[in-house]
């Protein structure tokens, strides 16, 4: 019997779950969670009745709101669910990637997992809140594209694929709006071109397309959004869709392109593999030029002269155009490149559905940009794989790459323990001074990038902070500044 893993592999995956595990037991929880851990204590009655008040009120995201009134109070639950969840995101999606090079791939992966933008690690990996919401139906949907890939390209199913389809197919759009909109086109896309290319209906597909279908309606729906809307972005909301797009094109160039370090590493080491491959004319110099400016960009942020912010604020819409040519010009060298197998090219398209689908959401951040980032680095993995091997030094790379990843690790490990007893010190400071009855309550402050809103400066956040740390909302809470 052929072994579904090898020894290093399991060693590999045993290595990033006790790492993740790690990293979540040393932070605690912070912003948004910080109230949310008020409705979590209180028990199921409450849990089921501020989702209901919630999707009413403020939002139509069900399934994430459920999910974070449950777990919120149970943080070493958590910690070990979304370890758990990390690692299978890594199994699943070496899986789909099926490289040649497997431990090459394992490692890049790893390291391109790490690397991505600070925000975007404290905010879906770390901060319980985003993690629920932004991460869970990312790890879903990956799931979900590993089935398909099962089902479609290599003709395998069974009762466990068809349930487990149908049930990420409809609760996937319950957690956040730009998966569902990922979800339910991916679902339709299939179903056409499955219909197209088998002149028959594929019933699954069908299924899952309509029950995705009714559970994104489920949730845009919901007069929460609509308050949420109207009471927060009435402006932007009142803007024709076009204005819209027009007004979010900084935005989705930089959560597109330039905001991922390694995305721009790896773009222009991709593409100009593949355009030495595919192009044989004079073409070719051109084009090798036109690919290397994400290299350019990536020295600039290196270098603390920010070109990106420059460009997309000033040139916004020569930026875009150049990014569209780009995308054109690796989608045309993948379509050359896919051999009758579209999945690379497939994965490609798809990652632009969901900050496209950004495009007329008023809001942007990090958390909104996960899938999409996500995607664009397995489609490069997919492609370095192929490069790997014309390679004749693997082994000195595999060194480097493994030595950087220690490095990484290694660096994010101390900084958390760190982090953990700088928290420690505040609960201990915190406790101190209300034992003596202090009118002011003086906290340290923790480096904001360590965690999502670790420090409460909002109104809000000052206020649950307070009923988490179980200070009285008469006494003032004053943040001590490091030089202070």
């Amino acid at each position: 019997m052929k072994k579904i893993l090898n020894n290093k592999e399991i060693l590999l995956i045993l290595l990033v779950l006790s790492f993740f595990l790690s990293i979540l037991l040393l932070t605690p929880i912070s912003g948004d969670d910080w109230g949310n851990y008020l409705v979590s204590i209180v028990g199921p009655d409450k849990w089921i009745n501020h989702v209901i008040w919630a999707y009413n009120n403020f939002e139509g995201r069900i399934l994430s709101r459920l999910v974070i009134n449950v777990l919120t109070a149970n943080k070493i639950v958590w910690d070990i669910f979304q370890a758990g969840l990390i690692t299978i995101l890594y199994i699943v999606t070496i899986k789909i990637i099926n490289p040649k090079h497997k431990m090459m791939i394992n490692v890049l992966y790893l390291l391109s997992f790490l690397l991505v933008s600070r925000d975007m690690f404290t905010q879906t990996y770390l901060w319980m809140a985003g993690s629920i919401t932004y991460f869970i139906p990312l790890v879903l949907t990956v799931i979900y594209m590993f089935l398909l890939d099962i089902r479609l390209l290599k003709n395998k199913s069974n009762y466990l694929i068809v349930i487990l389809s149908v049930i990420i197919s409809s609760i996937v759009p319950l957690f956040v709006e730009n998966m569902g909109v990922v979800i339910v086109f991916m679902n339709i896309v299939l179903f056409l071109l499955m219909l197209y290319k088998n002149k028959r209906i594929d019933y699954l597909l069908l299924i899952c397309s309509i029950l995705s279908l009714l559970s994104f309606v489920l949730m845009v729906t919901s007069p929460g959004s609509s308050n949420r809307m109207m009471g927060d972005h009435m402006a932007f909301d009142q803007l024709p869709i076009y204005m819209k797009m027009i007004h979010q094109l900084p935005e989705f160039i930089f959560y597109t392109f330039t905001n991922n370090d390694m995305l721009l590493f790896m773009f222009p080491i991709s593409t100009m593999y593949l355009i030495n491959k595919h192009i044989k004319n004079k073409l070719k110099i051109v084009l090798t030029v036109f690919s290397v400016l994400p290299f350019v960009i990536l020295l600039t942020k290196v270098y603390n002269y920010n070109i990106i912010e420059y460009l997309s604020t000033t040139s916004p819409y020569l930026f875009f155009i150049y990014w569209v040519l780009y995308m054109l010009m690796v989608t045309y060298l993948l379509f050359k490149n896919s051999k009758k197998d579209y999945k690379v090219l497939f994965l490609f398209a798809l990652a632009f559905v969901s900050n496209g689908a950004m495009l007329i959401a008023p809001v942007w951040g990090d958390r909104t940009a996960l899938f999409t980032t996500f995607i664009l680095l397995v489609v490069n993995l997919s492609i370095i794989d192929e490069l790997l091997t014309k390679i004749h030094y693997k082994k000195q790379i595999l060194l480097l790459s493994s030595s950087m990843l220690l490095i990484v690790a290694t660096i994010n490990l101390g900084y958390y323990i760190n982090i953990h007893e700088q928290v420690k010190y505040r609960g201990v400071i915190i406790k101190q001074q209300l034992d003596i009855g202090a009118d002011e309550i003086l906290i340290n402050e923790i480096p904001s990038d360590a965690l999502w809103c670790i420090n409460p400066t909002s109104t809000y956040h000052m206020e649950t902070f307070k009923q988490y740390y179980h200070i009285p909302l008469t006494r003032t809470v004053t943040i001590l500044k490091k030089e202070e």
